[in-house]
């Protein structure tokens, strides 16, 4: 570790600590990673990760696919088997999206229990309108900890509630919630 624009003389006296701290200032100043650096730095980053997403429509599948594509293990919660074979194997969802090639970090489940063990985050993309009989199904499953990214607009019919509402009756109030709106 080198002080920025220190002689020889600076270094040896200058702490360990302000060296460091030095050279994170250059780092932060426009010293750009290696492609080999950035590549383990973004492939320890994305080992945190497991995002479970909920919804195999059209925006379940876009968002799960720029997950994936990040190197985030992905998990795909569909409602048929068939389909999850059919994404598991050849990486496409055989209705919607269907010319799209799906990243093989991917993994589709029917199984709820299959699809949040481990999970870390959780992405909503049920429509409104069977958002509250789906996240009763699969609620047991969805670990306490887990933020849900809440991808569904619109108002619930019959209850008039919004999906911040919805979800926070459902899953309780303290958990981390956000909510992709536009």
């Amino acid at each position: 570790v080198e002080a920025a624009g220190a002689g020889d003389a600076e270094k040896e006296r200058a702490p360990r600590r302000k060296r460091v701290r030095l050279l994170s200032r250059r780092r932060r100043r426009g010293r750009e990673a290696t492609g080999e650096e950035a590549a383990e730095e973004a492939a320890t980053w994305a080992s945190k990760f497991k995002i479970t997403v909920i919804g195999g429509g059209s925006f379940g599948i876009a968002m799960a696919s720029q997950v994936a594509s990040k190197g985030i293990k992905t998990t795909l919660l569909v409602r048929k088997d068939t389909v999850a074979d059919m994404i598991n194997r050849d990486h496409r969802h055989p209705t919607y999206l269907s010319d799209l090639q799906l990243p093989t970090q991917i993994v589709a489940s029917s199984d709820p229990r299959e699809a949040f063990e481990g999970c870390t985050h959780v992405v909503h993309a049920v429509p409104a309108q069977f958002t509250r009989d789906y996240i009763r199904r699969v609620r047991k499953h969805i670990p306490a900890a887990a933020p849900i990214l809440c991808l569904s607009k619109g108002i619930e019919k019959g209850s008039g509630k919004l999906m911040c509402d919805v979800l926070a009756e459902l899953l309780g109030e303290d958990r981390s919630y956000a909510f992709l709106s536009g």
